[in-house]
């Protein structure tokens, strides 16, 4: 009669199991292995921190959300109108330390390069127009191009400035805290959930025009000027096409994150942020209001 064996029990191991591999349950350092393995896999396929510009937000500063608002419609303000010079260069300075509390310097330093280039490069040509003399054809035409290069520079240059400001407000502002502040301002739902939802949309975009860059790079297509240039066709279709398709996708995606989270909920809501004014509001609001105030006293 053959005895039963217990279920607890397991029969004896040959002699060289220990050298054979099991393929159900692989030993300590195949399994470490294979976890290495599948983290780089997924390492490979992540989207890191790097990629999203805006995947967190960043402000040393700790202002207040409507102190923002306020100083990004304020600087859009002045620099969009008649603004001297000296007025545009003290908005960019403004507008430069807000944004040097975002500690993203890569970028900074293009934001800022890229004013200086524009705003130099008017200076330069309304320099070469005025030293100019003679009114032949040739001068006649170069005074033209001159005068395009100016006009381009310095309105561009101010575009520079009231994208900065705007760019300091989505990268160092959350949507909770967004919300909650204008909650405080008693404005009515209508009015919150556009603005949430388009301060969100903006990172979100971005995210995908780079991961649209990349395809391309991969492929072997990378998105140069000369390509772009001698083959507008293909750039429409490259990079306009699949971002239009995902910007569906973004808006219900914002749209399904939104409800989530609660956004068209009535009644009283609450935040886990620390919504208030301190002592850099105070600053950053006398700031503002000396800036409007040289508006009008160098009219």
């Amino acid at each position: 009669m053959t005895p039963r064996s217990h279920p607890d029990t397991q029969p004896a191991a040959p002699a060289d199991a220990a050298t054979t591999p099991n393929p159900v349950n692989p030993p300590t350092a195949s399994r470490s292995a294979l976890g290495s393995a599948n983290a780089g896999r997924e390492n490979l396929c992540a989207i890191t921190p790097a990629m999203l510009t805006f995947g967190t937000t960043t402000d040393r500063l700790r202002l207040d959300p409507r102190t923002k608002l306020l100083a990004a419609l304020t600087i859009n303000i002045l620099v969009l109108g008649r603004v001297a010079p000296a007025d545009l260069l003290a908005c960019f300075g403004f507008t430069a330390i807000l944004l040097a509390t975002t500690v993203r310097w890569r970028l900074i330093l293009g934001w800022a390069s890229g004013f200086v280039f524009l705003l130099g490069g008017a200076w330069l040509a309304t320099y070469a127009e005025t030293s100019a003399s003679g009114v032949s054809a040739a001068n006649t035409a170069a005074n033209s191009a001159l005068d395009i290069l100016v006009f381009a520079g310095l309105w561009m240059s101010r575009f520079v400035v009231a994208g900065g400001i705007f760019w300091y407000l989505i990268a160092s502002t959350s949507s909770g805290q967004l919300t909650a502040a204008l909650t405080r301002m008693q404005l009515p739902r209508a009015v919150i959930v556009p603005v949430t939802v388009m301060l969100r949309y903006a990172p979100s975009a971005l995210a995908d025009l780079r991961a649209i860059f990349d395809t391309m790079r991969l492929r072997g297509v990378a998105p140069t000027w000369g390509r772009v240039l001698a083959h507008p066709g293909h750039t429409v279709e490259f990079i306009l096409v699949p971002l239009l398709a995902s910007s569906t996708r973004i808006a219900d995606d914002l749209t399904a994150s939104g409800l989530v989270r609660g956004l068209g909920k009535r009644g009283r809501r609450t935040c886990v942020w620390p919504i208030g004014f301190g002592g850099a509001d105070l600053v950053v609001v006398l700031v503002l209001v000396a800036l409007v105030a040289s508006r009008f006293v160098g009219r």
